[in-house]
């Protein structure tokens, strides 16, 4: 109720790498039912009574009246499973179990998705000499294999909801410096997500803009003078 007010909330995270062992899939259909719940109130008439009453102006809105729900989104981590499922395998039965629909609780549902958007934090991409297709060491890249397992394989926006290499490791083992500090990161990823890629995916968020100093992008340096990484 809180965050619906706002106009520009993009989506709101249920879980972020809950399913990172085989363990852990043991959480899965909570995360979902928890998603499925959070659907059912935004759609309910309870939701949009609670909004109109407490909000009656900087709402989220599709004819000045309706409150939009805000988009749910699962992010997922960019790894295999132990030695049962590659890094690909394990993001493609994520999404394909969040993808599919049921028959909820009694039908109460209308088969309605647990999920809005789909996420994966990749942290590859650590080299200027990368490129869509091949890794520095010509391997295939990280973003092709994802793009060629997941290309018209889901019916919900795919995200980047954490893009980038940490510093410590960008350009690691070429030692080329792309900035006045060792470890800057290009982003050349960037255009390749907006365009090679857009057919499937639908953004990323660059990771991150503050915290941890090894993914930070604006970082408080000595004297109160900031910079972009």
């Amino acid at each position: 109720n809180n965050y619906a007010q706002y106009p520009n909330v993009l989506s709101g995270v249920i879980g972020n790498e809950v399913m990172n062992d085989l363990d852990s899939w043991y959480a899965a259909p909570c995360v979902k039912a928890y998603g499925h719940d959070l659907q059912r109130y935004m759609h309910s008439d309870e939701f949009q009574s609670n909004l109109s009453r407490r909000y009656k102006h900087n709402r989220r809105t599709i004819d000045g009246t309706s409150v939009v729900p805000i988009p749910l989104m699962y992010a997922t981590q960019h790894s295999g499973i132990g030695a049962a499922l590659t890094e690909t395998d394990a993001i493609r039965l994520t999404v394909d179990y969040f993808g599919c629909q049921g028959d909820g609780d009694n039908g109460t549902d209308h088969g309605q998705q647990s999920l809005d958007i789909f996420g994966i934090n990749v942290e590859s991409w650590c080299s200027s000499f990368d490129t869509f297709e091949f890794d520095e060491q010509g391997g295939v890249g990280a973003y092709y294999q994802l793009y060629q397992a997941l290309h018209n394989a889901i019916d919900m926006p795919l995200f980047f909801s954490e893009m980038g290499c940490s510093r410590l490791m960008f350009n690691k083992d070429n030692h080329v410096n792309v900035g006045s500090v060792a470890g800057t990161r290009d982003w050349r990823q960037v255009p390749v997500v907006l365009h090679e890629m857009n057919a499937t995916w639908s953004g990323f968020s660059a990771y991150a803009y503050s915290g941890n100093p090894q993914f930070y992008m604006m970082g408080d340096e000595k004297g109160g003078a900031s910079r972009w990484d």
